[in-house]
């Protein structure tokens, strides 16, 4: 019953949202002369990232709407609805109810550009891209990268024989044919824009039968990617168009290597829409705005630098934020790092992976979760050089408790966790120097906080 009652209002939702966006088309083309563009953006990691950076490059000569409520089966109907969503209460949900046929009538603001992320939680409908599909067609497919995040779910697309690493290669090529459909999917005159360093997307170009562009480090990309550097003072990284050729430089975040190929495909857009190499590189340098606690940098206690990377965590980010800290000098470099959740059965791999780079890469180790004593702790003590450093807490609060005892002056410290359960930002909180924007903060994640904690005390 309660199964049936969702997908009514899914498909609820999703009427009203494609009513909405039918609408607004029609307004776009008799006052504009042209319809909205919709870009959809996918990948396993950086989503948001590169929707914001696509944002930057698009703002300034263009109206511009993002799926700012979410990538899922309700968050993308509820972008093009215009509807906030602060609490996911019944209540709430019952408002929202009522609120969506009234966008219809009242909210007539239409724009040049829909940046819509699409993510995808499982193989089947409605967490997967079929299902986003069916709310939307972009014009413009921008596909990033592939890795084991959200892998979980699809652990069940792959016979239980086959183990280990070919387990993993066989989950993520599954992964990779669903997120895929946004490109595959495109109109004939689309636009399909890829990584194509990403070893899943590369056997994709081949296939692509509408108009490609492609980013990548090899002279035969669309848009080359040179002589990147990393460090959490400065990202840097030059790149080639044709005949042309443009460094970007960006001072006030610390972004990791990866962040190359997320501008890349976000320049890509701003080329296929006759903005100049140039533009693009300044837009992005002048505007781009991540949101609270992605690659942030913060002046905290004791003369600290805190990289607030808190918001999620996978390998792949995960490995290269870690990179990113060991650029920084000799003995005054912390991780604090908590579980990556969502991994399935190669979850134990992946964090034995993450405790050889991180052994690497920090000075101190400051471990959060049950993954963490399970997997990553027994391979550290393996290794022949583990940090002399390492401590482990099974939650949040019990790390926040002894925080201020273990840090030192002048030390760098990254932070990053995953999602639920984590809460790596509340320790982000006890580190700072002064107040600063991080996420879930609203009341509805207080509220879950504050239910997690008395769980896990009673």
């Amino acid at each position: 019953m309660k199964k049936n009652i969702s997908f009514l209002f899914l498909f609820y939702l999703r009427f009203f949202a494609k009513l909405q966006l039918a609408k607004l088309q029609l307004l776009s083309l008799i006052t504009k002369g042209k319809k909205i563009i919709i870009i959809g953006i996918t990948g396993s990691a950086g989503k948001s990232t590169l929707m914001a950076s696509l944002k930057a490059i698009l703002k300034p000569h263009f109206k511009v709407k993002t799926s700012s409520s979410g990538n899922s089966e309700t968050g993308l109907p509820l972008s093009i609805l215009d509807i906030k969503i602060t609490s996911y209460s019944l209540f709430s949900w019952l408002k929202i109810a009522l609120l969506v046929p009234t966008k219809i009538l009242t909210d007539w603001k239409t724009y040049d550009y829909f940046l819509a992320e699409m993510g995808i939680d499982e193989p089947d409908e409605p967490k997967n891209m079929s299902y986003l599909l069916k709310i939307i067609r972009p014009q413009i497919g921008l596909i990033l990268n592939i890795s084991s995040v959200h892998s979980m779910q699809f652990d069940k697309t792959v016979s239980k024989d086959i183990k280990g690493k070919k387990r993993l290669k066989k989950i993520l090529e599954n992964l990779t044919q669903e997120k895929a459909k946004l490109i595959t999917s495109l109109p004939k005159n689309g636009l399909a824009i890829i990584n194509s360093d990403d070893p899943f997307l590369k056997p994709l170009i081949k296939k692509i039968k509408t108009k490609s562009y492609t980013a990548g480090k090899g002279s035969e990309n669309t848009l080359v990617i040179k002589n990147v550097i990393s460090s959490p003072t400065l990202f840097s990284a030059t790149y080639f168009y044709k005949s042309q050729e443009e460094t970007l430089k960006i001072k006030n975040y610390a972004l990791s290597e990866k962040l190359a190929h997320t501008f890349a495909l976000s320049v890509l857009v701003g080329l296929s829409q006759d903005l100049d190499l140039k533009t693009c590189l300044q837009n992005l340098k002048n505007n781009l705005s991540l949101p609270p606690s992605r690659s942030s940098v913060f002046k905290g206690i004791k003369n600290t630098t805190i990289i607030d990377s808190s918001y999620n965590s996978s390998p792949t980010a995960t490995h290269s934020m870690l990179k990113l800290l060991s650029s920084t000098p000799k003995g005054k470099r912390i991780a604090i790092l908590g579980d990556m959740r969502e991994l399935g059965l190669q979850s134990p791999q992946e964090h034995r992976s993450l405790a050889c780079t991180a052994a690497k890469s920090a000075d101190y180790l400051i471990l959060v979760g049950p993954q963490m004593k399970d997997h990553f702790l027994p391979q550290l003590e393996k290794l022949s050089f583990p940090p002399k450093n390492t401590y482990h807490f099974p939650h949040f609060q019990a790390l926040n408790k002894k925080i201020k005892s273990i840090i030192k002056p002048n030390q760098t410290i990254l932070v990053k966790g995953s999602q639920n359960t984590i809460f790596l930002e509340e320790t982000v909180k006890i580190l700072l120097s002064k107040k600063q924007l991080l996420c879930r903060q609203s009341s509805f994640w207080i509220q879950t906080k504050k239910a997690f904690l008395k769980k896990i005390t009673n």
